[in-house]
């Protein structure tokens, strides 16, 4: 579907541009992207993807793939921006597009950035193929964006075990065990001082006095719990 004018006009005041792709190409399909192949020659977003194939499509593919697509005037780099509690490292894309920040500092205007993140509840696989697709195909004017597409690696590498394990959580004062397929985990993997595992990061932004994602009324003030 295409965007409204009022949808472009907003796109346009945050520094977007509109380009069109395929005129031929019909919504609800995919589109293989030349060169994005695996072993096996699959489209890379034919599946799911395990985090050592994301990483490697982080640092030694995609900045090439969006040069083989023609993106234009942006720059593009994959950088570590952490590392997880089992030490697997944290990957961020940022785009920027040097000519078109340079002719807007001339114009008084500071650099904005955009971050878009996925994956900070293990399971949601879509989310993180969503921001690679996006990180692929994304043109950039005066506003830069920076993607970390695994925000929870040690969780997310959990997911693919195919482990069926337990988690513990406090419920009215008394620790209670649950099982959970490796699959629905949602957490980081962290041990935590009460021999429960893993913090739920999308309830960790902030402090006591800001909490992001809660109205400050829970009952519990367990906030490593959903």
């Amino acid at each position: 579907k295409r965007a409204s004018a009022a949808e472009m006009q907003l796109a346009r005041a945050f520094g977007y541009s509109e380009r069109l792709i395929d005129r031929g190409f019909k919504a609800g399909s995919v589109r293989p992207l030349a060169g994005c192949s695996d072993p096996k020659n699959a489209d890379f977003f034919s599946r799911f993807r395990t985090f050592e194939e994301i990483e490697a499509f982080l640092t030694s593919r995609i900045c090439q793939l969006r040069q083989e697509i023609g993106s234009e005037g942006s720059q593009c780099e994959a950088v570590v921006i952490g590392t997880s509690v089992e030490g697997r490292p944290i990957y961020a894309l940022e785009i920027r597009n040097p000519e078109a920040l340079a002719a807007a500092k001339k114009q008084g205007k500071k650099e904005r950035i955009a971050l878009v993140t996925a994956t900070l509840h293990a399971r949601e696989w879509t989310a993180t193929t969503s921001v690679l697709l996006s990180a692929v195909r994304l043109d950039v004017t005066d506003v830069s964006v920076v993607f970390v597409p695994v925000w929870n690696p040690d969780g997310y590498v959990h997911t693919w075990s195919g482990e069926k394990g337990y988690k513990k959580r406090w419920a009215k004062n008394e620790l209670v065990t649950d099982e959970v397929p490796a699959r629905m985990w949602r957490k980081n993997r962290k041990l935590n001082f009460d021999g429960t595992i893993g913090v739920d990061l999308n309830r960790n932004f902030g402090s006591s006095d800001l909490i992001w994602g809660t109205d400050k009324k829970s009952k519990s003030i367990n906030f490593t719990e959903s």
